[in-house]
């Protein structure tokens, strides 16, 4: 009589059934804006304030299941660098520097970026939509490609597959689509000054 072996399911990876790229964004965001942690906090007490405000905007069990779209992230963000602020002192500016540009190209938002994060020492945080369906935080940018300081494997998109989404089309899934609204600039500021600008107050 044969034997007849159980074929044995693969096991579940982490970020196999999780979708926490955007809450990771934030984390990696400030992490690069600072050169590390916030004073006095650990990394993963970071990531804790940053699950905790995602919590209160919009329900922590949703986005690790079905993820986070930009205006709820922004919430998240502007929380979560206000909590800084009063609580270690750590000023970080947020702002949607696109958001309300029409007519918007992939070339002109790389040609802020490499302008901005050659002089800055900011970061960007972009959903790429379609093929990749994440969050990532764009650290430089090349003339073929946005590299990335990413919380899963990817180090590079290249520009040439990369389109612009303003909500009318729906997203090629066969390219890497920026929605407007979802790239979000992280820089350092001193305590005196404010500590949110926003082109979408």
């Amino acid at each position: 009589m044969a034997i007849v072996r159980r074929r044995m399911p693969e096991a579940m990876k982490q970020g196999s059934l999780d979708s926490l790229c955007g809450i990771y964004s934030v984390v990696n965001a400030i992490r690069w804006v600072l050169g590390g942690n916030p004073p006095h906090m650990s990394a993963q007490e970071l990531f804790f304030l940053v699950i905790g405000q995602v919590e209160r905007e919009y329900g922590a069990a949703k986005a690790t299941v079905s993820g986070i779209d930009p205006d709820d992230l922004w919430r998240v963000i502007v929380a979560v660098l206000d909590h800084l602020r009063a609580e270690y002192e750590v000023a970080i500016t947020a702002e949607r520097p696109f958001e309300a540009r029409r007519r918007l190209t992939v070339a002109k938002i790389q040609q802020t970026l490499v302008t901005d994060l050659e002089a800055s020492g900011a970061a960007y945080i972009v959903v790429f939509w379609g093929k990749l369906d994440h969050w990532s935080v764009v650290r430089q940018v090349t003339k073929s490609s946005f590299l990335l300081f990413d919380s899963w494997t990817y180090t590079r998109i290249p520009i040439e597959s990369c389109s612009v989404w303003r909500g009318e089309e729906s997203a090629d899934d066969r390219l890497h689509i920026l929605e407007v609204g979802g790239i979000i600039r992280l820089a350092r500021k001193p305590l005196a000054d404010d500590i949110v600008e926003t082109a979408s107050a």
